[in-house]
């Protein structure tokens, strides 16, 4: 097994800041780590415990003394530029500028990452409907999504940037926001099909050189107004869009490997995600945005953790029974003895 590396959240429930679930035996997964040696940190970590709203100094010195005592290792996770660590080098973590650079520094990180997603799930989508499209239209379809997501991708930055600043600023919650910025990408995407299958620019179509009309005929139509309406996920109905969905998938991940083979895992993260929000109708919750980065470390190190949602994008992993088994042995098991006379009797009527 390679080197471990444990999440943020087993970080927490070891150095006992977040060790309260009732169905959690905390000491079992205490043991379980005494086991490995040479266990290691990312500084994601290190970003998540300096941003948690819910922690004050007292707590992040408990994390700290943990670190310092059980000697775990702090890995930098980030270029230079966008390194906690480097950010940090001689400074007080408690100081309020300190704390504002790290808030600032992570606000960059999660929007690129954020980005990423849209653009991926907007991908995954387009494939889903390039396969339905007629082989003369194929090719204009894909420019006109290039066009898009490409000419879109500066928006989409400053508004990631901007629905973060506010949850960190004024603790407004993201998750609706990301589904809003979400919905109208994937809306334009099918809007390229439509116009795609009658030769039609969109650019055309705006000069008003050439005119678009509705064809309620074509195939996937039905799908245009579900894409704002749709709460159980566009693409909810299995036995109509599920098997192009797989190829759609596997075919940006078969892409991710080939072109950016540094980037596969966390492509594996999102498609996993992608997957949930076409056909379940998940949306996007924050924490998502650094977990997803976890994987990263996938070629070096051993990940372990105890999210169900990440646990799930290790399935085709060499360890994922390995996480399976931990969260299985910490769970607390309740041998109740009911007395006889504890038992409610029936009431006559």
């Amino acid at each position: 097994m390679n080197k471990v590396l444990i999440d943020t959240n087993i970080l927490y429930s070891l150095s006992g800041i977040d060790d309260k679930d009732d169905n959690v035996d905390y000491e079992v997964l205490r043991n379980e780590f005494k086991k490995y040696k040479n266990i290691c940190i990312s500084e994601l970590s290190l970003f998540e415990l300096y941003t948690h709203f819910g922690f004050d100094e007292g707590k992040r010195k408990l994390v700290k003394d943990y670190i310092c005592k059980n000697s775990i290792s702090i890995l930098q996770s980030f270029p230079d530029i966008s390194s906690f660590i480097k950010a940090t080098d001689g400074k007080n973590l408690e100081d309020e500028k300190t704390k504002k650079k790290i808030t600032n520094l992570k606000i960059n990180l999660e929007a690129q990452t954020l980005r990423s997603c849209i653009v991926i799930i907007a991908y995954i989508f387009y494939y889903f409907m390039f396969l339905s499209i007629g082989e003369n239209s194929k090719e204009l379809f894909s420019f006109q999504v290039n066009c898009l997501l490409e000419s879109n991708s500066g928006f989409l930055l400053n508004e990631c940037k901007n629905l973060l600043s506010d949850f960190y600023t004024n603790g407004i919650k993201p998750k609706d926001r990301i589904h809003e910025l979400i919905t109208p990408i994937l809306y334009n995407v099918f809007i390229n099909y439509e116009l795609s299958m009658q030769n039609l620019l969109v650019s055309e179509v705006i000069d008003n050189t050439k005119q678009y009309v509705e064809n309620t005929s074509i195939p996937l139509f039905e799908l245009k107004e579900g894409i704002f309406r749709s709460d159980n996920g566009i693409l909810c109905k299995k036995d109509l869009y599920w098997s192009n969905l797989d190829k759609s998938i596997n075919f940006i991940k078969d892409f991710f490997i080939k072109n950016y083979p540094s980037e596969k895992n966390y492509i594996n993260y999102y498609c996993c995600y992608a997957r949930a929000f076409l056909t379940q109708g998940k949306k996007f919750d924050k924490n998502n945005l650094f977990d997803s980065l976890f994987h990263f470390h996938d070629d070096n190190y051993t990940v372990f953790t105890l999210d169900t949602f990440l646990t799930e994008t290790y399935k085709n992993e060499s360890h994922y029974s390995t996480l399976i088994d931990l969260q299985n042995k910490i769970k607390k098991t309740y041998n109740t003895v009911f007395k006889a006379d504890s038992v409610d009797k029936p009431v006559a009527i």
